[in-house]
């Protein structure tokens, strides 16, 4: 699942900025709704609300479907790093600033043990480190390797998160259910795990000796 030359590259590359601009638009779109309790939650609020429910906050680990849900923008940080490709220092203000965003609020100074407050830092620093590391770090021709990972791996945790978030909030709100957020990520999300999976195999029966092993990785 590699890429080998630049005009596949850029193809790619257009690819995973897409799918990083829609990821990144639906974060702003309600990811659990209930219209008759007036309640429309992104992911930022919905792992805010998730951290105050007893029975997350007694999840092992503390609080693991608030980590889930804060998923999104360390995933789209890391479609950045994957779709740039090279050391820019602009995407790396991107990255950074994409990490600042989950930086919790003020009041962390004076409640260090807040664990909500915590998490919040931790996925910054996740989002500054793994974002950071994949731009720097990353060979171009691994690019939609890592990114059909960590987009399927993004997928995963949403869906699981949200789950979490709905079973929780139907004790209070029994209309709630998944909104058009959590649609369009999930969607942009598979896009690249389709595009990541349809490469590969293409790559393997285009290189593979006559009468070899189709699934033999191509290096």
């Amino acid at each position: 699942m590699t890429i080998t030359s630049p005009s596949a590259f850029l193809s790619s590359s257009r690819w995973l900025w897409l799918t990083a601009a829609v990821a990144l638009a639906s974060c702003l779109l309600p990811w659990v709704t209930n219209p008759a309790a007036g309640l429309s939650l992104n992911p930022a609020d919905l792992a805010e609300w998730t951290s105050l429910a007893p029975a997350v906050q007694a999840q092992t680990p503390p609080l693991f479907t608030s980590f889930l849900l804060r998923t999104p923008l360390l995933i789209v940080a890391l479609l950045v790093a994957y779709a740039t490709g090279r050391k820019h220092s602009w995407a790396a203000l991107l990255i950074l600033l994409l990490a600042a965003a989950q930086l919790p609020p003020f009041e962390f100074l004076k409640d260090s043990g807040n664990s909500n407050y915590r998490q919040q830092l931790m996925m910054a620093v996740m989002t500054a480190g793994l974002g950071l590391g994949a731009l720097y770090g990353l060979a171009r021709h691994f690019v939609l390797t890592g990114a059909g990972v960590v987009t399927a791996l993004g997928l995963l945790a949403a869906l699981a998160g949200v789950t979490s978030a709905v079973r929780e909030m139907r004790a209070f709100a029994p209309g709630a259910q998944a909104g058009p957020g959590l649609l369009f990520y999930s969607a942009a999300m598979l896009a690249i795990v389709a595009l990541a999976a349809n490469t590969g195999i293409k790559k393997r029966r285009g290189e593979a000796p006559p009468g070899s092993s189709s699934w033999v990785e191509v290096s």
